[in-house]
Order: structure tokens, then C-alpha cells, then sequence
């Protein structure tokens, strides 16, 4: 650690317990600050720079308490090596905690008191000003002119109501003693997110950084990794605690229901896949909801991070909506063991399984954050009263990440086959396809048509393209019967979503013939993989014709199997197997 001798003025470099007491420096930076690269402090030209008076005036004021060296961040640290820098800044929370006297100088304040200016300054705005108000015991106040203006332990109060950090928290540095490594672990990390929820840092990275400190976690820096940074810092939290108020982000304390049930507008953007989530945040301000946040009473399951996601104990409330039951049908509001404040209320985390895995144990199937928009923003957390804890129970689930994470996989052209099983095994006569339709099956108040499906007569494939892997598609095949009277034209439906498949006689159907398919595919059917008509063969005879499904997923390819089969309507037990 590099010190300012407050009387030479020149650095000396301690180690270990050879640190001698010190002050520390806290402000916002300006255009023309003293580096490193511009020692010595008594040159001229260092002399001429703006910042210089900010560090005459610490060393002035650290002899005037009794300390013979200083620290101020511009100049003690050597910028150019990276190694150098990184173990600063890992090591800045606790150089502010240890020191005897930080002098917060204001320079945008030219008041004397604590009145409006002062509670306007730019200082209560800056991340790395968070740790500096936090970790030191003794913190003193000045304006412009270097005039003091309070003391943090004399305005906690004050302070509290500037930055919406808890005042105890502002008075727990002068009361531990000796202080801990971790001084505010009382504190939830959802809480202490929302303490940096309206600050800025000037570099994307450093708003991840400037937190290491408050959360105790040592990490190394990276910079040109963006809002990554913010990603990793919430990974080693989960590593080192088991609170899952990291995951209370998007929370919306307007969306209440006192009776425990799920509001509606969160359970319709249940379904949307445009409105998936990240697990994690991608920055404080998604915390900005969660400062009355407290820890719950007894200790939550331990959170575990995996190459998929993040998996977790949870209370699971199925949400059900028959009218949103589309492929995305297994949906839940997973509770969180945190609460806010002395509130009734629960936290409920928005969540659902996506498209393909919708038929999967949540176990094993991938489970997604949802969110919902409102004027005021977008929302992925929401409150309930404690009557929803009577539907949940408790199960382990894995929830991934989406778009950010998976850019490759969302922006891929998905295709999905229909292989028909050899007509010449399963009827009488052979059949031939007219024509092929496919249309997304999203939303049900208007027909969305997509690419025409494309045949393959030589292997009898039918290739469906769609846009995008979480859309359902319907198909529509239409076949022709050879050789029985008239040559019949049928017409075979088939929800992609669902594995559910239909058979209509004709071949030519209005949009609002479609809708009502679409809601029959939809229907809670009791056979679902197989549908008949009866028809009359050339024989006077009455038979079955049967379309039957079945399906498998090969990576990122679906491929279906349809069969097109003939029985004697006499037949009632008859069993139409997929082979």
C-alpha cells in the first residue's frame, strides 16, 4: 500500500502489519487529477493541476488529527499495471475501513449545512462513493472552499434518507469493533443491490467492481467485458452465500394480490417467449425495488451454479390459464424466502418451462425467468399474499439463462420433419399428398401464416421451417386417397406444440375454421396422438381411416412420425401402434 507522507509529501510503500495509521480521501474525480505518472507532488507542473489542492488540503488535515500519512486514490496507484490496479481495487474496501479519517470532499457544493445542495451533490451519485461512505468508521463532510459540513455518524438520518441506504447500516462501521470482513452480512444482497441502483460509474466494468468490497468477494478484473462483469460478481456472491434474494431483481411492489392468487397481467406474459430473462441481473438498478427487503427468518436451501443455469429448492404455485395453454403450459411462481420488511407479503419469482422441455419433469426440463411490462417498467418478481403458499410445493429445478447466453440458439432457423410411415404397409390403397400448409400457433386471435412446408416424395419427409424454436406450428397436409370411391380429400392437422394431431374431411377451410381447430388441438383431449373419420371403401364398407403421431427430438431437430391407417369400424379395440 502506497502512502502520501503528509509532511515530505512524497509515497512510501507498506506491507502487512507495518501499515501506519492513515486518512483517506473520498471524491468524485475531475479533469485535471494528480496521477501517478505526474510524481513528484512538489514539481511545478504538479503544483499547477486542479486536483492538487484536493491533495495539500488531506495531508493538511491529516496532520491536524495526528496522522502522519494519507492515501488518495489518483495518485497512489500506479493505473498502467494491470496486477497493480486489480489488487487495489480488491483491496480499496478494506484500505477505506481501516483508515482513521475519510474526508468526503464535495466540490460541487458551495453551501455551508447539510441543506439542499449538499443533498443534490454528485458525490450521493457515483459508485465507487458507495464503499467510501460505507466502510469508513469516521467520515467528515466538506464543500467546496474545504469548509466541514457534518460528520456520517451525527447525520445518519440524513444521509439514510439521500441515499436509501438503511441508517443503521451508515452507523454499523463505528460500532463493530473490531470490525468484521463482512460488516454489513445482515444485510440481504437484493438490500445492498438497491444501494447502488441510482448510482453511474463512468466504465461499464466498474460498476461490479465498485462492489466487491460491500460484498466481500475478491475477484479479477476484466475490463472490456461489460455488463458481464456485473454477471460474475453475482456468481461468486451465490458461491459464497446462500440467499436468494439475488434473484428478487425486476421486482414490481405495485403488483400485489393479498389473496395469494397470480394478478393476470403476470400470468398472461407467462407465455410470451419474447419476455424470457436472464437468471441473474444486469445491473444494480434492476435492485431498485428491493430496499426494504429483509432476510427470511430460517436458512434457505444452498443455491448451485451449473454449466446450465442455477438450480434451487423452491415452493413451486402452478399457474394455471386454459385459455394460455399453449406450449408453454408448465408455468409457476417460485417462492422466495425473503420478505419485505415486516410485510405479509411473499416474493414470487415469474417462471416457466420453455417450449421444448414443456413436457419434461421440471427436474430435468430447462425452467426460464419470465417478466411483464408496464408503463413503468418491466417487472419479473412480484407479491403475494401468504394464501399462495397453500398451492405450492416444494421441488428442485434448474433455471438457465436465454437470449444473452444462447444468442446462437435463439437466432437459428429451427426445421422440424414429418416422416410418413410406408402407406403400402398400412392401407389397403396407396394415398399422395396435394398440398401443404403450416401457420404459427401463438396468437389465437389471428392466423400468422409461415414458410410452405417442403415435400420430399423419394423419402416422404415433410420439412417444416419455423422462425423461431419456441413457436408451435401447426401443419396442415392434405392428402388424397387413391383408389377408394370418389378419391377422398383429407386433411391432417398437426400441433407441433402439443404432439396432437386431427383429420378433417375437404381440403379448403376458412381462418375461422383454422381458429377453431386450433382451440380443439388445444382442448383437453383424452386421445390425443390419433384421430378417424369413416369412410366407405370400394367395397360398400364402412372403415376407419386413422392418422396417428408420435414424435422425438434429435439436438435441435423434432422429428415426427405420421402414419396413415385403415380398420373395419367393427373394430373397436382396435390399437393403431407406432412402429
Amino acid at each position: 500500500m502506497r502512502l502520501i507522507n503528509c509532511t515530505t509529501l512524497q509515497l512510501e510503500e507498506f506491507f502487512g502489519s507495518n501499515i501506519p495509521r492513515y486518512a483517506v480521501l473520498s471524491h468524485t474525480w475531475g479533469d485535471d487529477e494528480v496521477t501517478f505518472v505526474d510524481l513528484p507532488l512538489d514539481s511545478p507542473t504538479t503544483k499547477a493541476k486542479a486536483g492538487y489542492q484536493k491533495i495539500e488540503f488531506t495531508c493538511q488535515q491529516a496532520l491536524c488529527n495526528g496522522l502522519n500519512f494519507a492515501w488518495v486514490d489518483t495518485c497512489c496507484i500506479d493505473k498502467r499495471s494491470s496486477s497493480e490496479l486489480s489488487e487495489a481495487i480488491n483491496s480499496m474496501f478494506s484500505w477505506y475501513r481501516n483508515a482513521r479519517h475519510c474526508y468526503a470532499y464535495l466540490s460541487d457544493v458551495l453551501q455551508n449545512g447539510m441543506g439542499e445542495e449538499f443533498c443534490a451533490s454528485r458525490w450521493f451519485t457515483r459508485g465507487w462513493t458507495l464503499q467510501e461512505l460505507l466502510a469508513p468508521s469516521n467520515v467528515t463532510f466538506y464543500n467546496r472552499q474545504w469548509e466541514e459540513l457534518g460528520q456520517k455518524s451525527k447525520h445518519a438520518a440524513l444521509l439514510s434518507w439521500i441515499t436509501g441506504i438503511d441508517a443503521n447500516a451508515l452507523m454499523e462501521t463505528s460500532k463493530i469493533v473490531p470490525k468484521k470482513s463482512d460488516t454489513f452480512g445482515a444485510y440481504c444482497v437484493a438490500k445492498k443491490m438497491s444501494w447502488a441502483s441510482k448510482r453511474e460509474t463512468t466504465r461499464t466494468e466498474d460498476m461490479a467492481y465498485c462492489l466487491l468490497g460491500i460484498f466481500d468477494i475478491n475477484m479479477p478484473l476484466l475490463y472490456g467485458e461489460g455488463d458481464r462483469a456485473f454477471r460474475r460478481l453475482q456468481e461468486e456472491i451465490i458461491r459464497r452465500v446462500d440467499d436468494d434474494s439475488i434473484l428478487a431483481w425486476g421486482l414490481d411492489l405495485a403488483m400485489e394480490d393479498p389473496s395469494g392468487h397470480t394478478p393476470e397481467v403476470a400470468s398472461q406474459h407467462l407465455t410470451r417467449p419474447e419476455d424470457f430473462q436472464e437468471v441473474l441481473a444486469d445491473s444494480p438498478k434492476d435492485f431498485a425495488n428491493c430496499g426494504s427487503l429483509e432476510y427470511a427468518a430460517g436458512s434457505t436451501a444452498p443455491l448451485t451454479l451449473t454449466s446450465v443455469g442455477l438450480t434451487i429448492e423452491l415452493p413451486l404455485i402452478p399457474v394455471h390459464d386454459r385459455l394460455l395453454n399453449g406450449p408453454f403450459q408448465k408455468r409457476w411462481i417460485g417462492l422466495l424466502s425473503c420478505s419485505v420488511g415486516d410485510s405479509r407479503y411473499l416474493l414470487g419469482l415469474l417462471i416457466c418451462s420453455i417450449y421444448r422441455d414443456a413436457q419434461q419433469d421440471k427436474r430435468t426440463a430447462r425452467i426460464t425467468r419470465a417478466m411483464f411490462s408496464r408503463p413503468t417498467g418491466s417487472y419479473s418478481t412480484i407479491l403475494l399474499g401468504p394464501g399462495s403458499a397453500l398451492s405450492a410445493s416444494v421441488d428442485t429445478l434448474t433455471i438457465t439463462g436465454f437470449f444473452k447466453t444462447q444468442k446462437k440458439e435463439a437466432f437459428h432457423q429451427y426445421s422440424l420433419d414429418i416422416v410418413f410411415a410406408d402407406p403400402g404397409k398400412v392401407l389397403d390403397s396407396n394415398f399422395q399428398i396435394a398440398h401443404a400448409k403450416s401457420w404459427i400457433s401463438w396468437e389465437y386471435r389471428a392466423i400468422i401464416h409461415n414458410k410452405d412446408p417442403i415435400w420430399d416424395q423419394e423419402v416422404r419427409v415433410l420439412t417444416v421451417i419455423r422462425p423461431h424454436q419456441f413457436y408451435a406450428i401447426i401443419v396442415e397436409i392434405c392428402i388424397k386417397l387413391l383408389g377408394w370411391p370418389e378419391d377422398p380429400t383429407l386433411t391432417i392437422f398437426v400441433h407441433t406444440g402439443y404432439k396432437r394431431v386431427m383429420l378433417r374431411r375437404g381440403d379448403n377451410f376458412s381462418d375461422e375454421e383454422r381458429h377453431n381447430f386450433c382451440y380443439l388441438l388445444l382442448g383437453d383431449m383424452v386421445e390425443n396422438h390419433h384421430d378417424y373419420i369413416e369412410l366407405q371403401d370400394s367395397e360398400g364398407k364402412m372403415r376407419k381411416i386413422v392418422v396417428s403421431l408420435r414424435s422425438t427430438m434429435v439436438y435441435q431437430r423434432e422429428v415426427f412420425q405420421l402414419r396413415v391407417d385403415s380398420a373395419s369400424t367393427d373394430d373397436e379395440e382396435t390399437e393403431f401402434a407406432l412402429m
